[in-house]
């Protein structure tokens, strides 16, 4: 299910960093700039949605203004994560509420 890809995601982010932590090493600097990409998409996500759980229950649905694509299977990349945010931002300003 959805929810068991996300949980799974979030965990693999939660272990990679506990392991660099415990290892102390640095973050490879793309893993550490898709790491504070999504921590500013879900930032801003949450303030446009007004809550986290409303901005995750838009994430896993087909959204308008990305062809029906589902938010949340487009974060693999930066670019998807770049897309994102781009549709939180027209619907922040309307465009597509």
């Amino acid at each position: 299910t959805r929810h068991g890809v996300r949980r799974q995601r979030q965990m693999c982010i939660r272990d990679s960093i506990r392991t660099y932590q415990k290892e102390n090493r640095t973050l490879p600097p793309l893993k550490g700039e898709l790491l504070l990409k999504l921590a500013r998409l879900y930032q801003r996500g949450q303030q446009v949605f007004g809550s986290l759980t409303a901005f995750r229950a838009w994430m896993e649905k087909p959204a308008y203004g990305l062809d029906g694509a589902v938010p949340f299977s487009m974060l693999n990349t930066s670019e998807g994560i770049n897309i994102v945010k781009d549709e939180v931002e027209r619907i922040a300003y309307g465009e597509f509420a």
